[in-house]
């Protein structure tokens, strides 16, 4: 009898082995092929994007599941690509004397391309609150000039200012675009960066008027009686990006969303690769080859499950890398409103578990059900951080917006994130399956769960971050570290490499400020202006060392 228990023990751990390796070698097949040359980074509404959508179509076909979208398995949608900069006609100069585009000046994309000149007027902070008895316009002529805006706030940018509710940068300027500006010269916004950051990433629409941002050195200049001209020529393409739709039909009431996006950032053209060299393919096989492979894999694995409580809608998004336009598109169409989910599951670089199985479940707060349920998995095998916040930059946030239940699967960020190393060589396979089992328990236990509530979540910490207006160029731990933040990687000439900052420091100290964690760094970066000097402590191995940096 003991024999026999033997046996039969061994077989069973054969059998799963064997089944571990298959499920291996099928999550590299299909990662191999996505971040392979051959599709040359699948940038949404590129033709590689399309041959990519087509093999996935092909893998969901294979599968016996059904096409749902508004074309079989195809779902497209038109976006407009990230605003360029045309090479030449983005000038501006003063009484003359000519700016320096993206130092001195830069067009916000929601500027028209034209050309103007003429004289300024300043209408400071441009607010009118007749409530709070101000009226920055009072007595000045906006329509047919050329203004001057500040977009800080009278009383400064805080969460007890009386302006507050004026205190939106986009909302100010379209409030002083209704008054018919003919251009609109903007400065001091304490949101700096992310207005900066619009320059090269972003898919808004133009106002109908010429709008630019300058810096301090240009606004002394603009402050004393001066002409100024201003060329703005900018680059707008409309694209077809093309999402990938499935059924798994179970005959039950209830439908489960199972997503991950498979677009990647081509050569780099729309400006959101952290690589500084010469146009390379960025393969993206973590992002987000990996989060495809393990959902086709999840749907293999279901669609063996007999008496499930749930049908399934497998979706493989395009141009999330712009914003989740492919998911945002799909939830704000009819073939969305066919199906009442019950919850959405999104996978989103799954393919880098470290040495310490750390794993992200990101929007754990969507839902009383979430910590419920992993709570009651072996999850012995993982370190999981969770984040209950239902907001995030993958795809899971647009189901979120639509009251769905959603989280994010995520094994961390790595120093290869956006730049042509992210290949398929580096993927830790056996952790994918790791995750893979992770994700199934967690639909057969929630297969059996009633009534999944939906629960609105803070949109992040209850602090906001401060802004500021210099980088250190590192890219931390997304995970931390108890000691302090983790450096991940380093930026070449950036200041953390000029000063001497390696990979795996951990920042403790950053000028006078303790560094414990990602808001206490960001905290003390908002302290300093570019120019500034100061000294990073960190810990490196067993030393604790000091380094001093520039802005």
């Amino acid at each position: 009898m003991r024999f026999i228990l033997i046996a039969a023990i061994a077989l069973l751990s054969i059998n799963i082995l064997s089944a571990q390796k298959r499920f291996e070698k099928s999550l590299k097949k299909d990662v191999s092929y996505l971040a392979s040359d051959e599709l040359k980074g699948r940038l949404a509404g590129s033709e590689s994007e399309k041959k990519a959508a087509a093999y996935i179509a092909n893998r969901f076909d294979k599968m016996g599941l059904a096409g749902i979208g508004e074309n079989g398995f195809y779902h497209d949608f038109e976006f407009s690509t990230p605003i360029k900069l045309e090479e030449s006609g983005n000038l501006m100069s003063v009484n003359g004397e000519g700016l320096v585009l993206s130092d001195d000046f830069f067009p916000i994309p929601i500027s028209e391309s034209g050309k103007v000149e003429g004289e300024i007027v300043d209408i400071s902070f441009g607010i009118r609150a007749p409530e709070l008895e101000r009226d920055d316009l009072e007595g000045k002529k906006v329509e047919g000039q050329i203004v001057l805006l500040n977009l800080n706030s009278p009383d400064g940018i805080h969460p007890h200012s009386k302006f507050k509710k004026y205190n939106n940068w986009r909302e100010r300027v379209e409030k002083i675009n209704e008054l018919k500006p003919k251009a609109i010269i903007c400065y001091g916004s304490p949101e700096d960066l992310s207005i900066k950051g619009l320059r090269a990433y972003n898919n808004l629409r133009s106002i109908g008027t010429i709008v630019v941002y300058v810096d301090e050195d240009a606004l002394k200049l603009l402050k004393q009686k001066v002409k100024v001209s201003i060329e703005v020529s900018l680059l707008r393409e409309t694209k077809t990006g093309r999402n990938v739709v499935a059924y798994m039909d179970n005959g039950a009431e209830k439908t489960v969303f199972m997503g991950a996006h498979f677009d990647h950032l081509g050569y780099g053209e729309y400006g959101n690769s952290r690589y500084m060299g010469p146009p390379m393919i960025h393969n993206g096989a973590d992002d987000n080859a990996s989060g495809v492979a393990l959902m086709l894999a999840l749907a293999k694995k279901l669609k063996k499950e007999k008496d499930l409580e749930h049908n399934y809608v497998f979706i493989a998004f395009s141009a999330e890398e712009l914003g989740l336009l492919g998911s945002k598109a799909y939830v704000n169409s009819t073939l969305f409103d066919d199906y009442k989910p019950t919850y959405m599951m999104n996978f989103d670089m799954v393919g880098r578990l470290n040495e310490k199985n750390e794993l992200g479940i990101y929007g754990t707060g969507t839902s009383t059900a979430w910590d419920s349920v992993l709570t009651q998995l072996d999850t012995i095998n993982f370190q999981i951080n969770r984040n209950p916040s239902g907001m995030g930059s993958s795809d899971h946030t647009s189901f979120y917006l639509n009251k769905v239940p959603s989280v994010h699967f995520f094994t961390g960020t790595h120093a290869d994130y956006h730049k042509p190393s992210d290949d398929e060589e580096l993927i830790n396979y056996k952790g994918m399956v790791s995750v893979l089992d992770l994700a199934f328990a967690t639909c057969l236990t929630l297969d059996n769960v009633n009534g999944i509530n939906y629960r609105k979540t803070k949109s992040g910490n209850s602090r906001k971050a401060p802004s500021f207006k210099v980088t250190l160029g590192i890219i931390p731990d997304y995970f931390g570290d108890a000691k302090g933040l983790k450096i991940d990687g380093v930026s070449p000439g950036k200041p953390a490499e000029k000063g001497g900052l390696q990979k795996g420091d951990i920042i403790t100290k950053l000028g006078e400020t303790q560094v414990k964690d990602m808001m206490t760094y960001m905290g003390a970066l908002g302290k300093f202006d570019k120019g500034d000097k100061t000294k990073v402590e960190v810990i490196r191995g067993e030393e604790s060392l000091t380094f001093e940096i520039e802005f």
